[in-house]
């Protein structure tokens, strides 16, 4: 391959690395938003399951936990994978910059996680100091986003086993239980 060309491809392959990262981003909290209105819509059909005998009422609101256990380890999976292609297509981007001898946002995005701390230069496009003489020090949170996600996912989980054990009751009828049976014996 000429060398033009392969620059040409470097080059291309360094934006798509970028866009790649940016779609799966997107794609994870989408999916995400979309676990946490559903898990809430099973948790919320679990409290209203109101059926008078009680073990097919746990029957049936163990079968929606176990859909709801589902949708968590679907999105869970999906969010590693999602997280493994953004991490290939980082190393990617710091490949090319390695080659072109650039400290480029992928180098410096693994620094800054590497170290825990990024240092704000506080200069202008010229390279000119803004108010203060002296690089201001930014610490990053040591904790990942990763570790939050999986504490979300675990708090679920405990929210739809909770839901299943909360009993639900029928308001009784203020016409009391007897006209309530002929009631039902009319229908």
């Amino acid at each position: 391959m000429p060398n033009a060309d392969k620059n040409e491809f470097l080059m291309e392959t360094y934006r798509q690395c970028f866009a790649s990262k940016h779609h799966y981003d997107i794609l994870s909290w989408s999916i995400a938003g979309g676990t946490l209105v559903f898990v809430g819509l099973i948790v919320t059909t679990i409290l209203k399951v109101d059926i008078q005998n009680c073990c097919i009422s746990l029957i049936l609101k163990g079968i929606l936990a176990v859909l709801s256990f589902g949708v968590i380890y679907a999105w869970y999976k999906i969010y590693e994978r999602n997280r493994f292609w953004g991490e290939i297509s980082n190393e990617v981007a710091r490949d090319i910059e390695r080659i072109y001898k650039v400290n480029g946002p992928s180098i410096a995005f693994m620094k800054g996680n590497f170290n825990k701390k990024i240092i704000l230069k506080n200069t202008d496009v010229n390279g000119q100091k803004y108010n203060n003489n002296n690089p201001h020090e930014e610490k990053c949170k040591s904790d990942s986003m990763h570790k939050k996600i999986r504490l979300l996912m675990r708090c679920l989980v405990l929210l739809t086993i909770i839901s299943v054990f909360i009993p639900t009751h029928s308001e009784p009828s203020p016409k009391g239980p007897d006209a309530v049976a002929e009631d039902q014996v009319k229908k």
